[in-house]
């Protein structure tokens, strides 16, 4: 079990064990349902939902293999967010899709860092892509998409004598 700072909760990548403890038992339980070709995903679910947080669903149809969470009291509270994360095999890479959506308004900056850091870790890259219009694909107009590859790390390092850690 890999502890982030903030709690997150998600497994980390290791070898099969030959022991299961029971909470690993349950988290391939639940996660069950992910088709062969995704199982991988198992390993980036957190094993409970962050704070705040509730299970919302797990699904393998429309937006592909993954799990939903929401946090808020209904879709009326201001604070009502869901955040979904789903696996895919592309350019020969596994990668996951996270999202994350509000009722009526864009998840703001701290909004997605906030809930990129929950449910995939502070240290974990994460891409925002900026695609061509032609190519935009929108099913919610209200909701911001991050991509992580889980094979390794896709981007050269652009910091070019940048100081570490100069963020806001």
């Amino acid at each position: 079990m890999t502890n982030c700072a903030s709690g997150c909760g998600l497994r980390s990548q290791r070898s099969q064990p030959t022991l299961l403890r029971m909470s690993e038992v349950i988290v391939i339980e639940r996660w069950a349902h992910l088709k062969p070709g995704v199982r991988w995903l198992a390993n980036y679910l957190p094993d409970v939902p962050p704070k705040g947080w509730t299970f919302y669903a797990e699904f393998t149809k429309g937006m592909g293999d993954g799990a939903a969470w929401y946090r808020g009291k209904n879709r009326r509270d201001p604070n009502w967010t869901t955040v979904f994360i789903t696996g895919a095999d592309l350019d020969g890479k596994r990668w996951l899709h996270f999202s994350i959506a509000k009722p009526s308004r864009l998840p703001t900056w701290q909004e997605l860092v906030g809930a990129k850091n929950l449910f995939l870790g502070e240290e974990t890259l994460a891409i925002l892509p900026f695609v061509p219009k032609s190519r935009w694909i929108s099913i919610h107009d209200f909701c911001l998409h991050l991509w992580r590859c889980v094979d390794g790390d896709p981007i050269p390092d652009f910091a070019r004598g940048g100081v570490p850690n100069a963020g806001p």
